[in-house]
């Protein structure tokens, strides 16, 4: 079976991509609430789906906070200390990963690991507190989200997770089928992308630098199975 589409994304090679991350300033349309040459506190918006704003700030005492604002409600969402140059390379940041009902901040931790915090807009609760969640990808036009749990007692065979952020339901994927025998998924999870939808059907495909075929996986929305097709 062979499946033709084009992702929303732009596809990088898994080794640039990891060199990628956490480099550079996230993309997004954010505006400076600043603009003054010295200011008291450093502040970006950032305009996020359903009306939503999303406000990073760093104060002098260099405290970053991150507010949830919509209407006339604002929420602090999180707070934390950057105690020096090096630190802000690992602080918590948003990364412009926006769906419809939740949003997302990020925590670059190495090449292989950017750890996830879901949260939902309308209550602002951290959906994965205390969770060891990594980015493997997301479709945020269809509000899909793919992760790896670190958590070796409740994900001992390091499967990758696919959220449905439409009803909340979790489909665990098998990915040691694909990646070379032996090896740890941890180097892999960047290698699985969301490269399709059409209608209920989601296409996971693994990606690898050598010249061969992508095997995917379909997922059907509403269904707990995953189909292998090669």
């Amino acid at each position: 079976m062979t499946v033709t589409g084009t992702s929303n994304k732009t596809r990088l090679p898994g080794i640039i991509k990891r060199l990628l991350i956490g480099c550079f300033p996230a993309f997004g349309i954010c505006m400076s609430a600043c603009p003054q040459e010295r200011c008291d506190v450093k502040q970006d918006i950032y305009r996020l789906q359903q009306g939503y704003e999303l406000c990073v700030s760093l104060s002098p005492d260099s405290i970053r906070r991150f507010t949830l604002k919509h209407g006339d409600e604002t929420r602090l969402i999180e707070e934390e200390p950057i105690e020096c140059t090096q630190a802000d390379k690992y602080a918590l940041r948003y990364s412009g990963i926006d769906f419809e009902k939740y949003f997302v901040l990020d925590r670059w931790e190495s090449q292989y690991n950017v750890r996830l915090y879901l949260y939902e807009k309308s209550t602002g609760k951290n959906l994965f507190k205390n969770k060891l969640y990594y980015e493997s990808d997301y479709d945020t036009t269809s509000d899909l989200l793919l992760y790896r749990d670190a958590d070796d007692k409740t994900n001992p065979d390091g499967n990758l997770t696919l959220l449905d952020l439409q009803t909340l339901s979790e489909t665990k994927i098998d990915i040691r089928r694909f990646i070379p025998k032996g090896e740890s998924p941890v180097y892999y999870q960047a290698n699985f992308e969301i490269s399709r939808v059409s209608g209920d059907s989601v296409y996971i495909t693994y990606h690898t630098d050598e010249p061969v075929s992508h095997p995917f996986l379909l997922y059907k929305r509403g269904r707990t199975e995953v189909t292998e097709n090669k």
